[in-house]
């Protein structure tokens, strides 16, 4: 029987492949080779074997990297020295480092990717004149205890920040709509937060100390997680002493509650403490449903009514119910 191949030859398709380099498995790590008078990402001569692509592992070694212009995704970028993104919009997707971060006005950087994947940031402090944002179900680790300063925006719509204290400054803008924060240890807010959608998530631990005035449309889960597995024990809000937190729905109701995990985690011991000043605003409902430890001033110009909800009792909530009354 004839055969329809002809030995010892690739079929056209196949060789042009081969010819192309293309394959199914990832780019290869693109090396940064520039020098410090020309540090600018976009220079083709400063990479080896040429600019990095949406899938490729960017190295950056010890240099200083500026990436000043365009709308660019790269797979991941490793390196200890310091990253400045200038201009433009860098995203990343897979697992990154840096030894230091620089976002000026008008720039941006984009943690995306998945629950698989951890960028880590190695430094005391940031500066944020741009906008940081964390933008998939991945994971933003701080080694060590960590300031983000600066005037600009620090967008978290998805995954989960874990490791060490963070600090976000006075002048940072700060925006929550579906973000975790897990761990045994403190995130602090300074500035103006607002925390909209679905909202903050606290896990393992955390506690979320306001230091400056947090504006909360959406809800807050103490014993929730947006990424990642459980993990034991509940997270806890501290309304500092010079701290303002309004609770402003304009309608239906927000939450302020422990969810229950899987493994036995119910949410037990979850505790709201106002050292500084609560005020219900808008014409909704916010319902407290963890302990709420008041220390500051509740300014709800209307009456706390107490509800015990039926199959709560177990884990020993109150749940206080906050209205408020323009005419009260």
């Amino acid at each position: 029987m004839r055969r329809s191949f002809l030995k010892g030859r690739l079929h056209p398709i196949v060789a042009a492949i081969v010819a192309l380099g293309i394959s199914s498995s990832q780019a290869a790590p693109v090396t940064w080779v520039g020098q410090a008078l020309n540090p600018f990402w976009d220079l083709a001569d400063n990479w080896n074997p040429g600019l990095p692509g949406a899938a490729d592992d960017a190295l950056l070694g010890a240099f200083n990297t500026n990436f000043r212009s365009g709308v660019v995704a790269v797979g991941s970028f490793t390196g200890s020295g310091t990253l400045t993104v200038s201009g433009g919009q860098l995203s990343v997707t897979t697992g990154s480092s840096t030894g230091g971060l620089t976002i000026d006005s008008g720039a941006a950087l984009r943690f995306a990717g998945n629950s698989s994947n951890t960028h880590t940031i190695n430094t005391a402090s940031t500066t944020i004149e741009g906008t940081l944002s964390i933008t998939g179900d991945n994971f933003v680790n701080f080694t060590a205890a960590h300031t983000m300063g600066g005037s600009g925006t620090f967008q978290h719509s998805f995954g989960q920040v874990t490791g060490a204290n963070l600090t976000l400054g006075p002048d940072l803008v700060v925006n929550i709509t579906d973000g975790g924060h897990s761990g045994a240890a403190t995130t602090t807010v300074q500035g103006t937060t607002t925390i909209s959608g679905t909202g903050l998530r606290l896990d393992g631990g955390r506690v979320f100390r306001n230091e400056g005035t947090v504006i909360q449309t959406g809800n807050v889960d103490m014993n929730s997680r947006r990424s990642g597995a459980v993990e034991a024990g509940t997270g806890s809000i501290t309304n500092a002493a010079d701290g303002i937190w309004n609770s402003n729905r304009a309608l239906g109701t927000n939450f302020i509650f422990a969810s229950t995990q899987s493994g036995g985690d119910t949410g037990a011991g979850a505790t709201f403490t106002n050292k500084g000043t609560f005020n219900k605003q808008g014409a909704g409902i916010t319902d407290v449903r963890v302990s709420l430890v008041n220390d500051g001033s509740l300014n709800l110009r209307t009456a706390v009514e107490p509800m015990h909800t039926p199959g709560k009792s177990a884990v020993a909530r109150v749940w206080w119910h906050l209205a408020y009354s323009p005419d009260g």
